[in-house]
């Protein structure tokens, strides 16, 4: 048969978005390349979503010792009428995982509008979707910290836990000043091995679908990552225990 008789070539499906959840840890490209021909947000979102409400009922009773040991505190300081109607430290725990979800929303939208000024800033194609696409998939790096740290809290037990801070696993630069403040602690322990593969892997994303070149993904994701570290540095002073 002539060659106008042949049969147009399938175009292949763009992946399955979910399974990308856990391609993107070893292929990142792949994953990114998929999201620039279609950004995806829902899906994985939601993959996500399920991920860490698992992740954060494993650690609900440390949330609930942490919590416990800051309203011990907070109730020195108020009546004991005051005291009696605060929600128990379970109640509390309890909504803590609940909301887990829309903390990652939170998270994600925050994140992806900080990426979008600095992707800007670098003269590439800043697309929003297309960045919380980039910023979803590459927070999977976060969910893998809050797996090891699930299982360091869950091998210290519950009695070590003394404050909301013990509440994390201390892998980053925080190691190297233990007795540092809330805001300077909450920033340094932000800086470790899984935030930095996270920002790599953001500013992988970042240069596959917006055009630039990688340094200027991985500068538009590190200032985007320091920017956001340092807002939730200033919030965790304001945090019990």
């Amino acid at each position: 048969m002539g060659a106008g008789m042949q049969q147009p070539p399938i175009q292949q499906s763009g992946g399955n978005a979910l399974l990308d959840l856990v391609n993107v840890l070893y292929d990142p490209g792949a994953v990114f390349g998929r999201v620039k021909a279609k950004p995806r947000f829902l899906v994985p979102f939601l993959g996500l979503a399920v991920a860490m409400l698992i992740i954060a009922f494993t650690m609900k009773p440390f949330i609930a010792a942490g919590i416990q040991a800051g309203a011990a505190e907070a109730a020195s300081r108020l009546t004991p009428e005051q005291a009696a109607r605060m929600p128990s430290a379970a109640t509390q725990a309890t909504f803590f995982v609940a909301f887990a979800p829309i903390i990652v929303l939170l998270s994600l939208l925050i994140g992806a509008g900080l990426m979008w000024v600095t992707v800007s800033m670098t003269g590439s194609e800043a697309k929003f979707s297309r960045l919380l696409s980039v910023l979803t998939y590459s927070y999977m790096t976060y969910v893998v910290f809050s797996i090891v740290t699930s299982v360091v809290l869950n091998v210290r037990g519950a009695e070590s836990i003394a404050s909301m801070a013990d509440v994390r696993a201390q892998l980053g630069l925080d190691l190297l000043a233990p007795n540092a403040g809330k805001f300077l602690s909450a920033f340094l322990g932000g800086i470790n091995p899984f935030s930095v593969w996270g920002v790599w892997m953001a500013g992988t994303g970042i240069a596959a679908t917006a055009g630039g070149s990688k340094n200027s993904g991985y500068v538009a994701a590190g200032i985007a990552y320091v920017v956001g570290l340092l807002l939730l540095s200033v919030m965790s002073m304001f945090q019990q225990g």
